[in-house]
């Protein structure tokens, strides 16, 4: 509008409307306000024809209804396609009607999932959502919007009604089904009865806790493997295994421990993996029995080892088997 509502010929046609049906009238309506502000309303009307409730907009869209920190904007790019700044409402959403008392969700506002907890905790029956997307041409935007709905109805447990001059009318149920949705800005009458529905769903009574605590915790449980993997020796690196021998022998079934790499006995590429920069860790496993030479000692059998390619940037050997 480019004036107020109270008293004007568009508050007066509305108001006549809801008589001659004798129903609830909600409609949309802009209102300008001085210095360049507006303020984005669902007016009611009752069956007598008499205005019963506004609500504001709460959540408005950054950039297409106001524009947040206007004057530093101002200096990096044109914001005549954003001329005026919404004014931000305030409530809970509920409004009661004689039809029904309904929780009315703005368009962008149903997004959010606490807009839509804040109206059924205050008594909404029924959530109501009017819309209007002709800023999009395309179908991506209303198609999101008819998704937000499903969403919203199934965890607030209540039907829900989408009203858009542009964009999708739709009928959704509590379970997220969508009964009816008309065409995309297409001018149409639906018609289809609705429950009322009382009782509060798990996630209205708890929103996002648990999803945030079940969210906190396995990130502290990575955080902790993180940490253990981080302070884990070579000894930890062999499946297990503690080290029992030195480098002189190994005990029965025994895990020795020793550095891959140049002058360390144990060469990159050996066991048939193949040569590259850097160290080169090698792991035994269950293989022929091997005879292999000992520090200081002469040759020591060694049964069941073979020597296999791992590569890893700490360059470890482990040797399992037993002393001959």
């Amino acid at each position: 509008l480019e004036r107020p509502l109270a008293g004007s010929p568009d508050a007066a046609r509305v108001g006549a409307l809801a008589s001659t049906l004798g129903a609830t009238v909600l409609a949309g309506v802009t209102e300008p306000e001085p210095h360049d502000a507006f303020r984005n309303e669902i007016v009611a009307w009752g069956p007598s024809g008499a205005e019963i409730g506004v609500f504001e907009k709460v959540h408005r869209v950054p950039f297409g209804e106001y524009v947040p920190w206007r004057g530093f904007f101002s200096h990096l790019a044109s914001l005549a396609a954003v001329p005026r700044d919404a004014i931000a409402g305030h409530g809970s959403g509920l409004m009661r009607t004689p039809a029904a008392p309904v929780g009315i969700l703005v368009s962008f506002e149903v997004f959010f999932a606490a807009r839509g907890r804040s109206a059924v905790r205050a008594g909404a029956r029924l959530l109501v959502v009017p819309t209007n997307t002709s800023s999009y041409s395309g179908d991506q935007m209303p198609s999101q919007e008819v998704a937000a709905d499903r969403v919203q109805a199934v965890e607030e447990g209540r039907d829900l009604v989408q009203a858009a001059p542009t964009g999708y009318s739709a009928f959704v149920t509590n379970s997220g089904a969508v009964l009816e949705r008309s065409g995309l800005s297409v001018q149409a009458v639906l018609r289809r009865e609705v429950t009322l529905r009382s009782g509060a769903t798990l996630y209205e009574r708890l929103g996002d806790l648990p999803v945030l605590v079940l969210a906190a915790g396995a990130l502290g449980a990575a955080l902790l493997l993180a940490r253990r993997a981080g302070r884990a020796g070579p000894e930890e690196s062999c499946k297990g295994h503690r080290h029992r021998g030195s480098t002189t022998g190994l005990r029965s079934q025994g895990c020795m421990v020793i550095p891959a790499g140049p002058g360390s006995g144990v060469e990159s590429g050996s066991g048939g993996g193949p040569r590259g920069p850097g160290p080169v860790g090698l792991i035994a496993t269950p293989g022929p029995a091997t005879d292999a030479p000992d520090e200081g000692s002469g040759p020591v059998r060694r049964d069941r080892v073979r020597l296999q390619h791992m590569s890893g940037s700490r360059g470890w050997a482990c040797l399992l088997g037993t002393v001959a």
